[in-house]
């Protein structure tokens, strides 16, 4: 079993939300007006992006818990350790690209249809 640190771009929205992307792992995108919520939302999108790549995903966390990060001051950083192993079965590699939007969300720049 090995893993790998993923970065993960806590952004404060205009609304009081929170935009949560990533540069090293594309399709990382989630965005609402509950802070709380998105922040929620984190592991397990990171966990469906790295599974619809092939990999046997055991546990995805946070270096530092996501409650402190959210306390410091916008932007933040934070990096996800992803532990797993590549699925025997399935070597085959796709992107795929998720999106994870709230009601009551404005526009985003980042922000694609799925």
């Amino acid at each position: 079993m090995s893993y790998t640190t993923v970065s993960v771009s806590l952004d404060d929205r205009e609304d009081g939300g929170l935009n949560v992307y990533s540069d090293s792992l594309p399709g990382l995108i989630l965005s609402g007006p509950d802070k709380e919520r998105v922040a929620s939302m984190i592991a397990p999108a990171i966990k469906t992006l790295f599974e619809n790549r092939g990999l046997s995903v055991v546990r995805v966390e946070p270096e530092r818990p996501v409650e402190s990060v959210l306390a410091g001051a916008s932007p933040r950083v934070i990096g996800v350790q992803v532990h797993g192993s590549k699925k025997a079965a399935d070597t085959s590699t796709h992107e795929s690209r998720y999106v994870v939007q709230f009601s009551g969300d404005g526009d985003d720049p980042r922000r694609e249809a799925a």
